[in-house]
């Protein structure tokens, strides 16, 4: 009897060009579903759209400057294996959504006898939406995939109805109807979760290429810590993929994957793509040991951010011995005690600004993460902002990063104003999400500030931060601008200033070829350079 085969597909990413977020980064999630698809025993193909062609842009002409990165949809499905029984796609951000429907189109369009399952956080969020919608789509994975994937590939090739799957959505084929099981229960022991199969994904392309989730310091390679968050923030769409329960791997089973991918890949660098990794002081203490007893030489970080409850100097330093996140991001989203509630942050202010000046004091290079344009944000709550802001500053935070705020669906507060019918869910909805992380083509959803004005409140909060930083700490301005200009990429602004710049080379690439797909040289991407 022929193995069941299963092609899984990370599409092409998208951004904006103004945007100062990296565009490509190593896809861990869809390494460990490959992991669990081959441990099964399935034949498995994968397409990582990105990797397999790291340095191919695309414009997409919708009056937006809209770059697509990695292989055209043409050339996804010509690389589709005829023989596959089932086409499984990552959705995870729901700002590429509009792109990702056009792939999903295209590949039933090409192979419309295949069964087509779609995963990741966007899809999560919105799986009566997606099927209503998207009849290509047979089926939704919904939260964390391992082990939904390998039942439902299982029932596919068995011929068994999906009914007693949880954790999916899927079209019953009798009737058309759209059927949502109940939700999976997490995962509760993570060691348990097969290893990420790397071997189907070119790592090399990502890291020659410093494609990375932090700043660059280095051969950085994808690992994962814990999963889930116990807090409940009403603008995160986390908890509705990972839940809130934290759950973290035994620090020596970290130790040796790292000394894995040191030995196989020549790794000096992890990025920890956990969600809140800091949240129990024994369980980091005793990983931080470990890796410091190890001695492996590397440096870690957290790119998405960590709570800072427990963060204090003796916790900062121990950090720090450990090659760990010197580029450590804070996220109070805001300096409004007042908004800190609305917000469900149930973190305060003062305990913030405690931890960032512990963890400066140790030596870690603070970065805080601030959101402007909420739903019931008032001028109150800015002008307490820019106060937080400025003592910041002075207590040596490194940099801010503003952001205009964007209502992720799966968030509490995307439910409200879905409710309200303050947002409409539309082709312009999820292309206005884009622009998440790109403040000069910000998008207002607040009830009181418009588009201009959110623009302005950050270009204000910028200019009120790094002033009083380089005037208490001028050497810092002058290491900015030389950072810049010799092409060090090793902190978060410089970091956003490379992909920034190299957006505006590829356009202007683009502009000259008549094609609309080019290739772009390896000299316009940030160059590594490892941080003492």
């Amino acid at each position: 009897m022929r193995k069941l085969k299963v092609c899984l597909i990370r599409p092409p990413s998208i951004s904006s060009i103004t945007g100062v977020g990296q565009d490509a980064s190593l896809p861990l999630g869809l390494a460990y579903l490959a992991g669990a698809i081959n441990i099964a025993g399935y034949d498995l193909q994968v397409i990582d759209a990105v990797g397999q062609a790291i340095t191919q842009y695309q414009c997409i002409d919708n009056g937006q400057r809209i770059l697509l990165h990695g292989l055209t949809f043409d050339q996804i499905t010509h690389q589709v294996d005829p023989e596959c029984d089932i086409i499984a796609i990552s959705c995870m951000f729901s700002n590429s959504w509009v792109m990702d429907l056009q792939l999903i189109e295209k590949l039933h369009g090409c192979y419309p006898d295949k069964f087509i399952v779609i995963g990741g956080e966007h899809a999560t969020a919105l799986p009566l939406y997606i099927l209503e919608n998207c009849p290509s789509i047979n089926a939704i994975v919904l939260g964390e995939g391992e082990e939904t994937i390998v039942e439902l590939i299982r029932a596919y090739g068995e011929g068994l109805e999906f009914f007693h799957i949880d954790g999916i959505a899927f079209r019953y084929p009798k009737t058309n109807e759209i059927i949502m099981n109940k939700r999976r229960k997490p995962i509760v022991n993570i060691d348990l979760i097969p290893k990420p199969s790397w071997d189907f994904f070119n790592i090399e392309a990502y890291i020659s290429h410093a494609f990375t989730h932090g700043v660059n310091l280095g051969r950085s390679m994808a690992m994962l810590m814990t999963r889930g968050c116990p807090h409940q923030c009403a603008f995160c769409s986390c908890p509705n993929m990972w839940t809130n329960k934290w759950r973290a791997r035994k620090p020596e089973f970290i130790i040796e994957e790292m000394k894995e991918y040191i030995e196989k890949y020549k790794i000096d660098n992890f990025d920890f793509y956990d969600l809140s990794a800091i949240i129990n002081r024994d369980w980091i203490t005793r990983f931080c040991n470990l890796l410091i007893k190890e001695d492996l030489g590397v440096t870690w970080q957290l790119p998405s951010g960590t709570r800072s409850e427990i963060i204090d100097y003796d916790l900062a330093c121990l950090i720090y011995k450990s090659g760990g996140i010197r580029a450590v991001g804070y996220a109070p989203e805001s300096g409004s005690s007042k908004e800190q509630i609305r917000l469900q942050k149930n973190v305060s202010i003062k305990s913030i600004l405690e931890s960032m000046k512990a963890s400066c004091k140790a030596g870690l290079e603070i970065k805080a993460n601030l959101i402007f344009g909420f739903p019931g944000q008032t001028w109150k709550d800015i002008m307490a902002t820019s106060v937080f802001v400025m003592k910041m500053a002075l207590i040596g935070v490194i940099e801010i990063a503003p952001f205009p705020y964007s209502p992720y669906p799966g968030s509490k507060i995307f439910n409200e104003l879905i409710q309200s019918r303050d947002v409409e869910i539309n082709h312009e909805y999820f292309l206005n999400l884009l622009h998440i992380n790109d403040p000069i083509q910000a998008v207002s959803f607040s009830d009181r500030f418009s588009s201009r004005t959110v623009k302005l409140i950050i270009i204000f909060m910028l200019l009120d931060f790094y002033f009083f930083s380089f005037l208490i700490r001028p050497h810092r301005f002058f290491k900015l601008i030389y950072d810049i200009f010799s092409g060090d990429s090793s902190s978060r602004i410089t970091y956003s200033v490379a992909n920034v710049k190299r957006r505006y080379v590829i356009v202007k690439m683009l502009n000259k070829s008549k094609t609309k797909i080019i290739e772009v040289p390896q000299l316009y991407y940030p160059s590594p350079k490892k941080r003492n």
